[in-house]
């Protein structure tokens, strides 16, 4: 069976700055900003709680 998917190179390289980037657009710094911007603060704070909590091994 052979799996072709769209805009995906076989043995193609990321380069060093286009690694960069997306690790910076994709950042937890630009998430948080976004969902700030988008009104969603409270979602935010009750997520990085859950977050938090989940890290600590309480559930």
């Amino acid at each position: 069976m052979l799996l072709a998917v769209a805009g995906c190179v076989p043995d193609a390289e990321v380069s060093q700055s286009d690694s960069q980037k997306n690790r910076q657009e994709f950042s937890q710094e630009n998430y948080e900003r976004a969902m700030i911007a988008a009104g969603k603060g409270k979602e935010l704070e009750e997520e990085k709680r859950r977050n938090a909590e989940y890290l600590k091994g309480g559930q």
